[in-house]
């Protein structure tokens, strides 16, 4: 299932009645895992909810989800040992290492370029957990506009982090969704780029930097709709990244 049909489909899922019944469900499968501990406020039950459902669709169909919810062991087909659990296993909380949840990562391999973007991703997932942690509590004493977009920014960022790992884990490739390894990517990309054709490399970078220069020139030249101030925004930011990567593989390389 594609990101955008699995959030869409965790939203409309999505409900506070049947929380506790996702929860035991996702304990089931990733015991210890973040969502887990989240505090479960009842003004953030649906979105809390939500994100559970999105982890949850990793591994079951929404029909399989709704079954449990109302009792219903799954597919009659499904083999015993994939079957739906009835019950919430009666077992302590315990928290997973990222050894544990990704068992097929191979962690201590640091001088792996790929293993070092698995332990940036794995970090990331941390952080943006713990941020999301401290947004909800301030949700339910200052809410803010601001705060809503963070929140729903560093949501999307965050299962982007589990879509990668679970990705390597279980294929050895990532899937290029998350900007850490969109960025990876982009900088082996240019690295290459250098070696095999310097003169396109700078060319290339002539045209970033006059990128740069040109959406700055129209945001604070250009009168513009809203709209067209975000995808300015979002322009210049692309090409800024771009020109800090080619900045930074010329030094390395001593040109």
């Amino acid at each position: 299932m594609e990101f955008k049909e699995k959030n869409r489909t965790a939203r409309e899922l999505a409900s506070p009645e049947f929380i506790e019944k996702d929860r035991n469900l996702l304990e089931s499968i990733h015991p210890g895992h973040e969502l887990l501990s989240r505090c479960n406020i009842a003004s953030r039950r649906e979105t809390l909810d939500s994100e559970i459902l999105y982890i949850l669709l990793d591994s079951f169909t929404p029909e399989e989800i709704i079954n449990y919810r109302f009792g219903v062991n799954g597919n009659p087909n499904m083999p015993e040992k994939d079957k739906i659990p009835a019950e919430r296993p009666e077992s302590p909380k315990k928290k997973v290492t990222k050894e544990e949840e990704y068992p097929n990562i191979r962690w201590t391999s640091l001088e792996d370029e790929n293993i070092q973007r698995a332990v940036l991703i794995y970090n990331d997932r941390v952080n943006t957990y713990r941020r999301m942690s401290v947004i909800d509590r301030l949700l339910d004493t200052l809410p803010t506009e601001d705060l809503v977009e963070e929140l729903a920014e560093l949501r999307i960022r965050n299962l982007l982090c589990f879509e990668e790992l679970e990705a390597f884990n279980n294929t050895g490739k990532f899937v290029f969704k998350h900007p850490l390894v969109q960025q990876y990517s982009l900088h082996a990309t240019l690295t290459d780029l250098l070696r095999n054709d310097p003169d396109k490399f700078l060319k290339e970078y002539r045209n970033t930097a006059n990128n740069v220069s040109r959406y700055q020139s129209y945001l604070k030249t250009k009168p513009a709709s809203e709209k067209n101030k975000e995808k300015w925004e979002a322009q210049l930011k692309k090409h800024q990244d771009r020109a800090f990567i080619m900045t930074e593989i010329l030094e390395k390389n001593g040109k």
